[in-house]
């Protein structure tokens, strides 16, 4: 969650009040991209300023199998007069943009709005959800009332949550190896499953709905064992691989996966006395993950920058 500090502002001259910003936010069609550009707009709208999101009622990539994505990416590309006539009515003094839209900077440039590129990738802003808490609506939902009493009780730290990530469509033999490695283990599991896209040529066959991150999960001191696919999801692997968990050993010639080495994998990083230190590496990053204060001071300096170096400013830093 974000916070907005309290400004002290004189009153003695309506010219001391600093203008809020208008910023524009288009992310690219994917919910590992919109979920942070959300949570961009909600630290930079909590802090008074105006925030426009692009585009409004968007569908998204995980409503398609990959192989139809470039054609989604087509679509994509035919925003950018709408978007135009979005910019020029609203003069917003900002945009923030996804890499997809190759067309927006001379718009920009042409209509004098300031831009930045959001790169999720090393993306500062994370959504932070709940961890197993009940609303007024999920206690009306029997089926979440009984998973809730399940988890009630397990004891603490030894459930895995399984998260593949909304558009991420293993193969039969991969799920199934998956499956088994979970079992194997004989760790308790939490695996949310949701059907494939229309299509798929395989309606019965069904993949998880993620609700977390791996920066989420390092904000609860979650350790961590990745299984990547595609995207970014191998560089992020490499990068938190030692450190926080490991990476889910694979055949370097298939590059398939066994279901011993996920069970394996699995009791190291959860139970095991060598995987202690995956353990704590996580819980030494929940501390600086959780650390609202320095999220704030992050927040803060980055619209500190957008306010000096929009079009027009006389500020040039």
């Amino acid at each position: 969650m974000c916070a907005a500090k309290p400004q002290l502002i004189n009153m003695s001259s309506a010219t001391d009040i600093p203008k809020k910003l208008h910023i524009a936010l288009f992310p690219w069609l994917a919910f590992g991209h919109i979920a942070p550009f959300i949570e961009d707009a909600k630290c930079v709208a909590r802090r008074g300023h105006k925030v426009e999101n692009l585009p409004e009622n968007a569908e998204a990539t995980m409503d398609v199998l990959y192989h139809i994505i470039p054609y989604l990416k087509l679509a994509h590309d035919g925003l950018e007069a709408g978007i135009y006539e979005f910019l020029e009515a609203h003069t917003p003094d900002w945009i923030i943009h996804d890499f997809s839209p190759h067309w927006l900077p001379p718009i920009a440039t042409k209509l004098g709005i300031s831009r930045a590129y959001f790169s999720i990738l090393n993306a500062a802003f994370a959504k932070r959800s709940r961890i197993v808490e009940q609303s007024d609506e999920d206690k009306e939902d029997k089926s979440w009332t009984i998973i809730v009493d399940w988890l009630n009780k397990q004891e603490k730290g030894t459930v895995v949550y399984v998260a593949l990530g909304t558009e991420v469509n293993p193969s039969r033999e991969d799920f199934t190896e998956l499956a088994l490695g979970l079992e194997l283990s004989g760790l308790p599991f939490f695996w949310v499953l949701r059907k494939l896209p229309s299509g798929s040529g395989d309606g019965n066959l069904e993949i998880k709905l993620p609700d977390g991150s791996i920066i989420e999960g390092l904000h609860y001191g979650r350790p961590l064992m990745m299984l990547p696919f595609f995207i970014d999801q191998g560089l992020n692997a490499r990068l938190w691989g030692k450190k926080v968990g490991i990476e889910v050993p694979r055949d370097e010639q298939s590059g398939s996966f066994m279901r011993d080495s996920v069970a394996k994998s699995l009791k190291l990083v959860m139970v095991e006395e060598d995987g202690k230190a995956y353990r704590d590496g996580a819980k030494e990053f929940s501390a600086t993950f959780r650390d609202r204060e320095l999220q704030d001071r992050y927040m803060d300096t980055f619209l500190d920058y957008l306010e000096k170096h929009k079009k027009g400013n006389e500020f040039d830093q």
